[in-house]
């Protein structure tokens, strides 16, 4: 049978024991049965000719309930529920419901799954359409140690450093080497990292990594070390990068980051007003005195740094997207430089 069948079987006869109740003495009572279970189209059940009709019943997960019950002799329902992954809690809601009503004295309630064959992880790769060797780059839990380090690099050298063009390894670096380990965020730290990368067309240098663990057999795949900082050219394809974050707990995680389409440039012609026709309002809020200053400076720096803004966007963008705070200062003028030397005045 379906070894799901079985364990539900085997967990049904433990939890009335666990219970203190004999599982005999629930014969011909109005005990239920519900059980979360998918169905996993197990293969391979074959047997003698005489077992031939009961090859069919020992696979339906619609079976497993009533298994159950005619095994312990319970007269009450026997409902197997699929709902994906929220089964067994909608099986716990329908054995309340079913205490509730009366319609059952007792009732079992759970799930089980058994992933017998790979092909649930197979559907699931096939979904983004990509292979280890579409991924350019790792961002590596990497904490240094002597066991994590070698276990992760070998992993990698047997998954994405297999069947790789022979010009394009997998690069392998770790933000650990440049802030250290910040445990919680460490994970999301090597996402910023990789999006970072992405966007610069550069795979950043990892530090102190010149001398790789002598503990993975580094010669068993194209994985490379990122010894030092590499172009990352586009190219017909997106930039890919994984970021692996691992848990003491044993509770591990694999992310891959995939470079967004280019946006389309604005065609529309950008016609700004004379510089001369009237002012414009830049407005800035801030909790205290000194906070509006500082907010005065910063906004200074920050279109200083960008010739591109124009003084209408920004005015704008006060206007409309900023909160309104207690303190308050309104700089007008009437083109950018009037604007800037304002916003100046206010940081001083």
């Amino acid at each position: 049978m379906d070894p799901q069948q079985r364990l539900l079987l085997e967990t049904s006869w433990e939890a009335f024991e666990q219970a203190g109740i004999d599982p005999d003495t629930r014969r011909g009572t109005r005990t239920g049965v519900f059980a979360g279970i998918i169905e996993q189209s197990y293969l391979g059940l074959e047997g003698p000719e005489e077992f031939e009709g009961y090859l069919l019943t020992s696979k339906l997960s619609s079976v497993a309930s009533g298994r159950i019950a005619y095994s312990l002799g319970l007269e009450g329902p026997a409902v197997s529920v699929d709902t994906a992954c929220s089964s067994s809690l909608v099986a716990l809601h329908l054995a309340v419901q079913s205490l509730r009503s009366g319609e059952s004295d007792l009732a079992l309630a759970g799930g089980v799954t058994v992933t017998a064959t790979p092909g649930g992880f197979v559907d699931f790769s096939r979904q983004s359409g990509l292979t280890p060797a579409d991924v350019d780059a790792v961002e590596a839990h990497g904490t240094g140690t002597r066991l994590g380090d070698p276990i992760e690099a070998q992993a990698l050298l047997a998954t994405y450093g297999q069947n790789r063009p022979a010009d394009r390894p997998l690069y392998l670096g770790s933000l650990k080497s440049n802030i250290g380990h910040t445990v919680a965020a460490a994970g999301v730290g090597g996402v910023i990292k990789m999006i970072q990368a992405m966007e610069h067309g550069t795979l950043p240098r990892t530090l102190h990594a010149e001398h790789p663990t002598p503990m993975a057999d580094w010669d068993s795949g194209a994985v490379e070390l990122l010894t030092q900082a590499r172009d990352w050219p586009a190219t017909d394809r997106a930039r890919r990068a994984a970021v692996s974050a691992f848990g003491v707990s044993g509770t591990n995680a694999h992310v891959i980051l995939e470079q967004p389409p280019a946006e389309q440039p604005d065609t529309t012609p950008n016609t700004p007003p004379p510089a001369t026709t009237t002012a414009l309002p830049w407005l800035i809020s801030a909790k205290t005195p000194d906070a509006l200053r500082a907010q005065a400076r910063r906004l200074h720096d920050h279109i200083t740094a960008d010739p591109t803004l124009t003084p209408l966007d920004i005015a704008y963008s006060l206007a409309t997207g900023r909160a309104v705070l207690d303190h308050r200062a309104v700089v007008t003028g009437r083109d950018r430089g009037e604007l800037l030397a304002g916003i100046r005045a206010l940081a001083e």
